[in-house]
């Protein structure tokens, strides 16, 4: 019988790395040799159920390798390795961004530690980071922010961005990585401004902008407890900016949708993302409550035997099955499978609108899948079959939705 909270901390544990003093945790020994920015928010978190001074290291040794102009890359290369060895241009990280999770990250673990010299410490680098956020990426000037890449959204082939990459809804594998892979270049050559990549790609990401409104909330009571009512009503501005741009501009038909294109044009495609804004409270009671039973909980979209698929299953783009082609690195597959990250999210997000009965199906879920299949990247929601990279550390957020804490 697993023991599901023992073998979470012998998995991060295992893929944890020491280098120059820093302690970083690997998503995965095999297939992600590297720390990842948005990773490393989600294993602070899970550390801080074993050990919260190891979140506090997991945290410091992301922004450690943070740019003068508050830019924290998306992959910090700690050590070499031929996966990804990609020229960024820049040293020891990559040029694009994450899901600015860091925010939350460092809330969860100065919960945890109660440890308010390390709070004034980091807090000084979150601000830069999100400052960098606001300045550089709302191209249009609408408080809207977009991606330059894919790849910053954490999901890195969605259909989303189907549009904005000439992409028809089935498609080859290699195709989609390859076009993803030449703007890396793009991105280089307008060294790194994303007023002229933008020209190339761009999507305002529903899910991008409700992380980011969430997080600057978070920012705002951070700034509280470290008595910076300044700042505190700045980022709190800043959230309600945000959010108020995206009701105006990417709520359309009962649900928010991304912007493809400086043109802003609205994606349609069924995705995960529309229940994202759950998370920070951007719909209301009923408008809620017609996506999740509408949508969400339909067996012939989302409510499927082993999980919630990243795209519907009545959706043209829905593809479930692991890539043939390539490497588990090279084709994250957010086109039908299922992801425990969006499992977290989604769990909280029905537990902040009092949908427990749903939140507790998706925890189960997410259980039974580690049991049935193991520390898995990723897993076919029809089946529970485990695909992807082998003891991933995405799983581990299971402990979290046990505890209930948000």
């Amino acid at each position: 019988m697993l023991d599901l909270r023992q073998s979470a901390h012998a998995l991060l544990a295992e893929n944890s790395r020491t280098v120059d003093h820093f302690q970083y945790t690997v998503p995965s020994n095999t297939s992600y040799p590297y720390q990842w920015f948005w990773d490393s928010c989600f294993h602070a978190i899970v550390w801080n159920h074993f050990d919260p001074l190891r979140a506090q290291a997991e945290l410091d040794a992301l922004v450690y390798r943070q740019h003068d102009s508050g830019f924290i890359g998306h992959v910090i290369y700690w050590q070499p390795s031929q996966i990804l060895a990609i020229d960024w241009g820049i040293p020891h990280t990559s040029s694009l961004l994450q899901p600015p999770l860091l925010a939350y990250a460092i809330w969860r673990t100065y919960q945890a530690s109660q440890d308010h010299d390390w709070l004034q410490t980091i807090y000084p680098k979150a601000s830069a980071f999100y400052d960098y956020i606001l300045r550089e990426r709302d191209v249009r000037q609408c408080y809207l922010f977009g991606l330059v890449n894919p790849d910053e959204s954490g999901e890195d082939n969605a259909p989303k961005f189907d549009k904005a990459l000439g992409l028809p809804p089935q498609h080859d594998a290699k195709d989609n990585t390859e076009r993803r892979y030449a703007l890396f270049d793009v991105h280089r050559n307008c060294q790194y401004d994303a007023r002229c990549t933008s020209k190339q790609f761009w999507v305002e990401d529903v899910a991008f902008n409700t992380y980011l409104v969430w997080n600057l909330s978070v920012m705002s009571d951070l700034a509280h407890q470290l008595n910076r009512p300044k700042d505190a009503n700045r980022w709190r501005n800043a959230a309600d900016a945000t959010k108020t741009a995206m009701r105006r501009h990417m709520f359309h038909d009962g649900r928010y949708v991304s912007l493809s294109g400086l043109a802003a044009e609205p994606v349609t495609y069924n995705g995960w993302d529309q229940f994202v804004p759950l998370l920070a409270g951007l719909y209301t009671q009923d408008e809620a409550y017609r996506l999740v039973k509408e949508r969400l909980c339909d067996p012939e979209q989302f409510w499927l035997p082993f999980g919630i698929p990243t795209v519907a299953k009545n959706d043209p783009a829905y593809a479930p099955e692991e890539p043939t082609w390539g490497e588990a690195w090279q084709h994250p597959d957010w086109r039908g499978a299922s992801w425990q990250t969006v499992h977290w999210f989604l769990y909280h997000g029905l537990m902040r609108y009092g949908f427990t009965a749903e939140a507790a199906s998706i925890k189960e879920k997410s259980v039974a899948l580690i049991k049935r299949s193991g520390w898995r990247e990723n897993y076919h929601p029809e089946t529970g079959d485990g695909q992807g990279a082998e003891g991933f550390t995405w799983g581990t957020l299971t402990i979290d939705m046990e505890s209930g804490r948000f």
